[in-house]
């Protein structure tokens, strides 16, 4: 889920990252990428994971320790009636307006 800024200019994502052994967070946001389009914007988050694992059911992301990182997106032309999908599935995201 995103929220939207009043002028509809800024995209917010929260991210949920897994914290390491020690606390500290051991995934990362590495990079991001937005296209604008007439009916839709395009987003990509890349998330580095250095998360070490010691066994193969510690892969398992739990919500209870994770943290949450906001990625924000600033639009050229507010959003009003497009689409925001992201980049993999293409499925749409909803968004909090």
């Amino acid at each position: 889920m995103a929220s939207l800024s009043e002028d509809q200019r800024t995209l917010s994502v929260n991210l949920l990252l897994a914290p390491g052994e020690d606390g500290k967070a051991c995934e990362r946001v590495a990079d991001t990428e937005m296209i604008e389009m007439s009916s839709r914007v395009v987003i990509g988050i890349k998330v580095e994971n250095n998360c070490p694992v010691s066994w193969p059911w510690d892969d398992e992301l739990s919500n209870m320790n994770a943290r949450v990182q906001r990625v924000q997106f600033r639009l050229q032309k507010p959003l009003e009636e497009r689409v925001v999908v992201d980049n993999r599935g293409q499925e749409q995201i909803k968004i909090n307006r």
